[in-house]
Parts: structure tokens; C-alpha cells; sequence
């Protein structure tokens, strides 16, 4: 959007230039080319900084590279072209300005081209924008019935119950972006409450069954095997979508959706160890985001979700 208005404002300076080549020497002509000059060659420096300041750390990515890369060219073309300014005698005919334009215009116009061949059409993009909408909203859903397993042991009957009662910290349940339907919510295997001792008791109950609230500050202890309580059994749930586009991301958090779609292997990737994958904390660092448990194909599709009680204690 700005290069065509700068090429315009570039050409109606250099025509006028030409007409009366003495405004050059002007003061406020020649500032502004040393203020553009100027700037440019800050922006060249702290490029080459930041590049060597990422590499050194271990950071320097390809995005981070392009974008660096894309400033600094924008930079260098920039101050050649003032600083040639500067220098031009404006009574001799010159074609290097159309040179300049020419050369850019090539540039920008190639950048564009490439820019939508890699992110898509915009029907694409919206289907993306849709998806990542889903993931989002079915996150929120997971997590709202994990509290109210929490609060009440056993899974509400159905996603209704999480907002019945107008409270819930203002939840309100998301439909599809793009239809408005609801997303689906399916009870696997329901928790009952089981009698429980030892250790369980103390896992589950960590602020009934613990040494201070059970004898005081003396620092007493006592025999966990002892204990006798009732927990619940695990949570089995599923929610479900309507996808548009395929995701795909390894263990390690890395896109493979390139390769295709495996139904054969239960986390949606080829080459993964579906029995045994390795999570690592980057992946939750960005949530949801990298998480090959959201993998999905291009059509509806359920995460089957477990709740094992002794991974998620009562406080109350």
C-alpha cells in the first residue's frame, strides 16, 4: 500500500527537480534525503545487531531471518536511492530513478506473489481462521467440564449444565463460527464414587488427609495405610467439530501436515510413536496451539478426553 505511494511521490519530486534543478540545493530538499539516509543506515545497523544477537543465542529462526532480511533490503534500497539524490546533478537527464523504480516495482510485485502462494487464497485463510476459532472454543469446553468434574465428581449430562446457572466467571458457551451449530459432547464412561484407601485417599484429599490439619502444628505424622475414604472413578468424554483443513503437528510441536493424514495412528502423524509420544514443555508454553492431542483431519471430528482423579485432586 505505501510503495505506490511513494514511487508517486518519489517521481512528482524528481520531475519537479528536473524543471527547477536549484530547488536541490535547498536546504529543507537536502534535509529531508539526509534525515531518509540517516535512518535507513540505523535501521542496517541494528538489523546486523539483531541478526548477531539471535544467532549467538540460539535463535535465529527462518521467520525471524525473513523479517530481518525484508527490513534490511527495504533499508539498503532506500538509502542508495537518497543518497544518490544527494549526489545527482538534476541538469543532466539521468535513467537510473527508472531503473530504481523498475527494479523495485519487480521486487515488490514478487514478494506479493509469493507472500499468497505461500499463505493461500483468502478462502483458505478464512477456512484456517475457522479451525483455529474451533480448537479455541472446544479448549474452553474441555476445561469447563474438567471444573465442574472437579466441583461435583461426575460429568455434567451435557454442555448445557456448564452455564445453567448464569454464573460459571460469565462462561458462555461458543457455537461454530461458521454455521452457528453446537459442538457435539458425547459422555464415554461416567465417574461413580468407589471406596478408596490408603495413598488414594491422601492424593485425592490433599487438604482433608494431611499431618497439620490432622494433628496441628507439632509436626506429627501419621499411617498413610491407615486411611479410608470415597473417590470417584475416571472420566471418559469426547467433543467434536466440524474441521475444514487438516492439522498435524509431531511430538516435538513441529507441522507435518504436508505428509499428509494417518488414521492408522491415533495422534493423526506419520513416523509418531503413537503408545509412548514425548511431550515436551514448548508445546505448552503455546497451549493448545502445538499440542498433537488437537491433532484433526478435514471433516468432524472427536477428542477423546480422560480424567484420572488421582492427576486432578479436591480441595474441598
Amino acid at each position: 500500500v505505501a510503495f505506490p505511494i511513494y514511487l508517486a511521490l518519489a517521481f512528482y519530486k524528481s520531475k519537479n527537480l528536473s524543471a527547477m534543478p536549484q530547488r536541490a540545493m535547498l536546504p529543507a530538499t537536502r534535509y529531508v534525503n539526509y534525515f531518509i539516509v540517516g535512518v535507513s543506515a540505523l535501521f542496517i545497523v541494528g538489523s546486523l545487531i539483531s541478526i548477531i544477537y539471535q544467532y549467538l543465542g540460539g535463535e535465529l529462526g527462518a521467520a525471524f531471518g525473513y523479517k530481518v532480511l525484508t527490513v534490511t533490503l527495504i533499508a539498503i534500497a532506500l538509502f542508495i536511492y537518497n543518497y544518490y539524490s544527494l549526489k545527482r546533478d538534476y541538469n543532466v537527464k539521468s535513467n537510473v530513478p527508472y531503473i530504481f523504480a523498475l527494479l523495485s516495482l519487480i521486487a515488490v510485485i514478487g514478494s506479493v506473489i509469493y507472500s499468497v502462494s505461500i499463505l493461500g487464497s483468502p478462502t483458505k485463510i478464512r477456512m484456517i481462521r475457522f479451525d483455529e476459532k474451533r480448537l479455541t472454543d472446544l479448549s474452553n469446553i474441555q476445561q469447563q467440564i474438567l471444573t465442574n468434574w472437579q466441583q461435583n465428581k461426575i460429568l455434567p449430562d451435557s454442555t448445557a449444565a456448564l452455564t445453567g446457572d448464569g454464573f460459571n466467571y460469565g462462561f458462555v458457551l461458543p457455537k461454530d463460527p461458521r454455521d452457528g451449530s453446537s459442538y457435539d459432547y458425547k459422555i464415554i464412561e461416567n465417574s461413580v464414587m468407589e471406596k478408596a484407601t490408603g495413598q488414594k485417599c491422601a492424593t485425592f484429599y490433599p487438604s482433608k488427609f494431611n499431618s497439620y490439619n490432622n494433628y496441628g502444628a507439632t509436626g506429627s505424622t501419621y499411617d498413610v495405610s491407615t486411611l479410608k475414604c470415597e473417590i470417584p472413578t475416571k472420566a471418559v468424554f469426547e467433543i467434536c467439530g466440524n474441521f475444514e483443513t487438516v492439522r498435524a503437528y509431531d511430538e516435538n510441536g513441529v507441522d507435518q501436515s504436508s505428509i499428509g493424514w494417518d488414521t492408522s495412528n491415533e495422534l493423526g502423524v506419520k513416523s509418531i510413536a503413537a503408545s509412548s509420544p514425548r511431550y515436551y514443555e514448548p508445546i505448552y508454553f503455546d497451549g493448545y496451539t502445538k499440542n498433537p492431542n488437537w491433532n484433526h483431519d478435514a471433516k468432524y471430528t472427536c477428542f477423546k478426553r480422560t480424567i484420572d482423579p488421582l492427576k486432578y485432586p479436591s480441595y474441598n
